[in-house]
């Protein structure tokens, strides 16, 4: 996770990933969840303006007026709202795009923007409280799994059976889909073999590494089966005519010398 997740710049790949959002409108669909959410909250908490501007104003003002003034701010704050979510082009949805816009640019460009990013991504990932949490979150969501998996009716389990089923018609039913699998799995196998062999080969040596004589013999023969039956079968008979032969010409010899 780290060396291919963490370790590489995330500034300029995710500053190219804003600017094609940017560039298909996606940005949208999110400020308008944003400003509905916050338009919520606005409503279940006009209290939240109660003492927002009158508690700074002078101490002679009569509270009613205090009242009002709150009041007036949390209506403006919603009509506003309003204004934003009904009209498409609205100058603060221009607003949000532009600051996205250079936001999206600076990560890409800009080195100061692009450590700062580096620095908090380091501070996160190397927090003992965020490796622990990672650590649960994924136990939990592997036992989660592999428990849905081994119940015959779970739902996780149904579905993934069906998935499988259909992809496995489509690639039966399809020469080109096949062929197109048959490329990539090689293109994938090459790129593995290439790039990682030394590691690739680490794991399989500390792993033979660790069987024992018995584990490696049963291993062997689980994997083998019956062929090895015949290949001892073969051994022997060889290894007995090849003594039989050696056998012969060794007493014809002693004959014919005497």
């Amino acid at each position: 996770m780290r060396t291919h997740l963490i370790e590489p710049e995330w500034g300029p790949p995710l500053g190219r990933l804003g600017e094609k959002v940017l560039a298909s409108g996606g940005q949208r669909e999110v400020v308008d969840l944003v400003l509905d959410r916050v338009d919520e909250w606005l409503a279940g908490h006009p209290d939240a303006f109660a003492t927002l501007v009158s508690r700074r104003l002078p101490s002679w003002v009569p509270s009613f007026v205090d009242r009002m003034v709150d009041d007036r701010l949390h209506a403006e704050a919603r009509r506003f709202l309003g204004d934003v979510r009904r009209d498409p082009e609205h100058r603060m949805r221009h607003a949000i795009d532009d600051a996205l816009g250079q936001l999206a640019d600076r990560l890409q460009h800009d080195p100061d923007t692009i450590a700062r990013l580096e620095g908090a991504k380091e501070r996160a990932f190397d927090d003992p409280r965020i490796r622990e949490l990672a650590a649960s979150a994924w136990e939990a969501a592997r036992n989660a799994a592999v428990g849905a998996l081994s119940d015959p009716e779970s739902e996780l389990r149904n579905r993934a059976e069906i998935a499988l089923a259909d992809a496995a018609r489509r690639v039966a039913a399809d020469p080109a889909l096949r062929a197109s699998l048959n490329a990539r799995i090689t293109d994938a196998a090459l790129h593995l073999v290439t790039a990682y062999r030394h590691d690739i080969a680490g794991v399989i040596s500390e792993t033979v590494r660790g069987w024992d004589a018995a584990e490696t013999t049963d291993k062997i023969e689980t994997q083998v089966g019956r062929d090895l039956q015949f290949i001892r079968i073969n051994g022997t008979v060889v290894g007995a005519l090849a003594g039989l032969a050696i056998y012969t010409v060794a007493t014809l010899i002693a004959a014919a010398v005497r």
